[in-house]
């Protein structure tokens, strides 16, 4: 696992964790929750940007690596 994989577990986990106030406690102030919400969503959009990017990446290194055994005799 690479550093920025840990880095978006961590986040990842610090998102959930975040959300335990309302789940357990019924808490959830005004200022508090939109703030959050903004805040979480803009995080694991990027999140999910950046592991796009890296399956992208994935996917164009198998195919040039599949083309070059095809070439090859």
């Amino acid at each position: 696992m690479s550093r920025e994989e840990l880095i978006e577990g961590i986040i990842m986990i610090l998102i959930i964790i975040g959300f335990w106030p309302v789940a357990f406690l019924g808490w959830f102030p005004e200022a508090y929750k939109y703030t959050y919400y903004g805040i979480s969503g803009v995080l694991v959009f990027l999140i999910f940007l950046r592991r796009l990017a890296r399956v992208r990446a994935g996917l164009k290194y198998s195919r040039q690596m599949r083309d070059l055994r095809e070439e090859a005799p």
